[in-house]
């Protein structure tokens, strides 16, 4: 049963990542942890003189962290 859930829970956040590479077409960077850890982040940096907003979302998966990044600009432009 703790498997079972694992493995969907591994399977969700790799699937969340790739949802957002395809949706938003984020670019993707894979990098090595010199650790272990499991997870997911997200953060936002908005751009008042450009007025855009820089995303980053991160998922953490054993010693292999996947980070997507992508820009939207304020389309009240």
């Amino acid at each position: 049963m703790i498997l079972q859930i694992t493995t969907i829970t591994l399977l969700a956040m790799i699937g969340s990542a790739f949802l957002v590479y395809f949706k938003e077409g984020a670019d993707m960077t894979l990098s090595l942890n010199k650790g272990f850890m499991f997870g997911i982040s997200q953060a936002s940096n908005y751009f008042e003189d450009e007025k855009e907003t820089d995303y980053n979302y991160q998922v953490a998966l054993g010693v292999i962290i996947i980070t997507l990044t992508w820009t939207k600009k304020d389309s009240n432009e």
